[in-house]
């Protein structure tokens, strides 16, 4: 696979995080969704079904397909009454779609509708919250699915479960296991998001850099909130960077604007600790070092300065 410089500049986004929920029904220490102070005077709920529409339509209308669609970013997307359509209408422009869960709400009526839209991949995230509970309902969810989709994959935490209970239980009713590090988020300032554990190695195992320059995610990745304002990753929790409105601009304004445009030449100019949302991000450390950019920000810079 040729590193994401070899591809750059995109003429659409490799993948799409679409919010179809910033709330959740657990308060896990490391999310900063269970901290109320911090997401204060963040607009909380789900996602309306017709925003949602709009934001389908426009990807079809003008990029066709994309790679990618994850249906998850600060909360719990089965929360959202409306989320089996949003996984029907996802897969209208997605080669791939997408979710995240923590497994609690995955009933045999909702794993049936959720088989039943075609899903291509779904991760459960695992911790001792509830856990027979979900690890039933992982169970479940692999027996009926029977082999098809969507492909499951199990997570935990390192640090957070007994390893080898882990891998014992869930081994035989997923098709994967994940064991990640905790991830520092963004705002890493304001609270310790990896609660002192440190590691050499960022949130997917991959081993750390911490003198990267360049944040590749804004030059393959858009992230849509509840409320239809752009972001440009999954990791800016309290929204700090916002390139414009799906609900006023259609999502290739947004990729081509001007504000994105301004957000990468900062990132390939070395000015990432000046930009409010990545001053302090942790998560950027971690990345898959095929999307590192840092060797070629002078070329890059050259190609985007003049777009």
């Amino acid at each position: 696979m040729l590193k994401l410089a070899k591809h750059l500049p995109l003429t659409k986004p490799l993948s799409i995080i679409i919010d179809p929920c910033n709330l959740c029904n657990l308060s896990c220490s490391f999310c900063p969704t269970s901290d109320k102070r911090l997401t204060a005077n963040r607009h909380k709920g789900t996602m309306p079904i017709d925003l949602f529409c709009k934001i389908i339509d426009s990807i079809e209308n003008w990029f066709g397909e994309v790679d990618v669609i994850w249906l998850v970013k600060d909360g719990e997307p089965l929360l959202n009454p409306f989320i089996d359509d949003m996984i029907f209408l996802s897969k209208r422009v997605a080669k791939t779609v997408k979710l995240t869960t923590n497994g609690i709400l995955l009933t045999e009526y909702n794993i049936r509708n959720i088989i039943d839209t075609g899903l291509d991949y779904i991760k459960v995230s695992v911790n001792d919250i509830k856990y027979d509970l979900v690890k039933e309902n992982v169970r479940r969810l692999f027996e009926l699915k029977d082999y098809g989709k969507p492909l499951l994959v199990v997570k935990m935490i390192e640090g957070m479960l007994d390893k080898d209970k882990f891998e014992k239980d869930f081994k035989y009713i997923s098709d994967g296991l994940l064991i990640d590090n905790l991830m520092g988020w963004s705002n890493s300032s304001l609270k310790d998001f990896t609660l002192g554990k440190s590691s050499i190695d960022g949130m997917s195992r991959h081993k750390r850099k911490e003198d990267r320059i360049v944040c590749p995610e804004p030059f393959k990745t858009l992230a849509v909130n509840i409320d239809g304002t752009v972001g440009p990753c999954c990791v800016d929790w309290r929204q700090d960077i916002v390139f414009g409105s799906s609900q006023e601009s259609s999502i290739k304004e947004i990729w081509e604007g001007g504000k994105l445009k301004e957000f990468r030449l900062r990132h390939l100019r070395g000015q990432r600790n000046e930009l409010l949302a990545c001053r302090d991000c942790d998560y950027i450390k971690g990345v898959d070092p095929i999307s590192d950019l840092d060797d070629d920000r002078n070329r890059l810079e050259g190609i985007y300065d003049n777009r």
